[in-house]
């Protein structure tokens, strides 16, 4: 029985809880501009908070939601030796939520996407300055020999 409770408050239920909390943070936008203030939505001034939102829901579901299922599928009987394989990896997989929250997060920043593409841009079209490069030296420069025209 403890395994259940164990099973439920540390497997099931974060995720779940991550996920119903940014979705109701998401009406609580909606409701307050629109029913309590009076004022039309406008989704360009909460496109950063949606984005943000929605994105790390998505992250903590994609990774913790086929580890949920299928130990709540062992739990009440149903074990299958694909479902035992696939629950290796997806317990591997769920430490790699608070590495990658960050990333998720800082790819929602359009100032910093537009600053990175900028610099990777400008880093793949200008010239590699370490490139090895004839050396123009005036001092040794070589002068043409001029003919002379001798009349014998």
């Amino acid at each position: 029985m403890v395994n259940f409770w164990d099973l439920f408050f540390h497997g099931a239920l974060p995720p779940l809880i991550i996920t119903l909390f940014n979705i109701f943070l998401l009406i609580r936008v909606i409701y307050q501009k629109h029913i309590h203030l009076q004022q039309p939505i406008v989704w360009r001034k909460h496109r950063r908070m949606t984005i943000q939102v929605v994105s790390v829901s998505f992250l903590y579901l994609l990774i913790c939601f086929p580890t949920m299922i299928i130990t709540l599928c062992k739990f009440f009987g149903i074990s299958t030796f694909i479902g035992d394989e696939i629950l290796k990896y997806t317990y591997f997989f769920t430490y790699f939520i608070g590495f990658l929250l960050p990333y998720v997060c800082l790819a929602t920043l359009p100032e910093l996407r537009l600053k990175l593409k900028n610099i990777f841009i400008y880093s793949w079209l200008c010239k590699n300055p370490n490139r090895v490069q004839p050396f123009h030296d005036p001092t040794f420069a070589t002068r043409r020999r001029q003919t002379v025209n001798h009349a014998w």
